[in-house]
């Protein structure tokens, strides 16, 4: 049925119809690609290139003393890794494409997800000019924050980015000018896709 195909799962898919239809209008450039599909419980990434994605799962911390505190970390359910033909040189589509063949490379996901699950996408901008370790820091502070709103919490990542791109870096990140946008979800309630859990290998 048709409320059954727009379900499906199938990135690779609109990815190669969008990008042939792109072509056909003569658009002249190049990108990098990065799409995302939610259905209940369960979302799927297809990455090209150096855009990435960061999920992150709150876990609550037993202390390792008795009436110790429980803390709350932030755990990578996932990191998608950029794809290079060497430095910031990304994979991409590009106009002057021959064929599709260049979309063959994509890395596609998918990752049953939890209430709580913090999705923080962005374009190299982004990931170059923060590491991941600051990243789960930020998220942590915004989770234990009183504005949890996904938007407070990408307004502090694109300022930080920015600051971070403006300033010399002589070890990790930071130091590079370059554009920066970012995509920040918190999933709110997770309806299970399968009662049986078909994903049940991610699940924990």
């Amino acid at each position: 049925s048709r409320s059954a195909a727009l379900q499906r799962v199938d990135l690779p898919g609109v990815a190669s119809e969008a990008f042939q239809a792109v072509r056909q209008e003569s658009f002249e450039g190049s990108c990098t690609l990065l799409l995302g599909q939610l259905q209940q419980d369960a979302v799927s990434l297809l990455n090209l290139g150096d855009c990435g994605i960061l999920v992150l799962r709150p876990m609550e911390q037993l202390p390792r003393f008795h009436g110790g505190t429980v803390t709350t970390q932030m755990r990578n359910l996932y990191r998608s890794s950029s794809m290079l033909h060497r430095r910031n040189l990304p994979l991409q589509l590009s106009s002057e494409d021959k064929d599709l063949s260049s979309l063959s490379h994509y890395d596609l996901v998918t990752l049953k997800l939890r209430k709580g699950d913090l999705l923080i996408a962005g374009t190299d901008g982004l990931f170059d000019n923060i590491g991941d370790l600051e990243l789960k820091s930020m998220a942590l502070a915004h989770h234990k924050g009183r504005d949890r709103s996904a938007q407070a919490l990408a307004d502090t990542l694109l300022q930080r980015a920015a600051d971070a791109a403006r300033a010399p870096a002589e070890f990790g990140p930071g130091g590079k000018l370059d554009d920066i946008a970012i995509v920040v979800a918190e999933v709110q309630t997770a309806t299970p896709t399968f009662q049986g859990t078909i994903l049940s290998n991610t699940d924990e």
